[in-house]
């Protein structure tokens, strides 16, 4: 007497189909996927106001410019002429993208000639992102200039 496998077969792929969809939708529940904030709108207006601050930088006459000497390992900032040093105040955020450890925060303190020179030697090799907010007569600036150390 033979047996007809069909049924066992098309049994058995039900099965398997069903813990297979069974499984997706358990780890799909456990994965968390937080796509709005519970504060949106101030996160809306902060976000705006950072447009506004690159927005006020690009409308100086001259762009902050980074001059990078590898071998004295210094970075040196070029501020727009049109800014007195001595009524600028601010911070440049050394951005280090791979490990949030190593960032730093170097106070803005403009020369004569409105440059800010800034040793790198304790720097790790690799990319850098610096974030550049200063304040000049009340009112907020932002640049970010990409550093690689090698």
């Amino acid at each position: 007497m033979t047996k007809n496998a069909w049924p066992i077969g098309l049994t058995i792929v039900f099965i398997v189909f069903f813990l297979y969809l069974t499984g997706f939708i358990v780890l799909s529940q456990m994965n968390r996927s937080d796509l709005v904030t519970d504060n949106y709108y101030d996160e809306e207006i902060a976000y705006q106001d950072q447009i506004e601050r690159i927005e006020r930088s690009r409308k100086l006459n001259q762009q902050i410019s980074l001059n990078h000497d590898i071998q004295n390992k210094i970075v040196e900032l070029q501020f727009p002429s049109e800014i007195d040093p001595h009524s600028i105040s601010g911070n440049i955020l050394f951005f280090r993208p791979s490990d949030a450890k190593q960032d730093q925060i170097h106070p803005i303190r403009l020369n004569n000639e409105n440059i800010q020179i800034i040793n790198v030697k304790h720097l790790t090799k690799g990319m850098w992102r610096l974030k550049i907010f200063w304040q000049l007569n009340r009112e907020e600036y932002y640049d970010e200039k990409i550093l690689t150390i090698e």
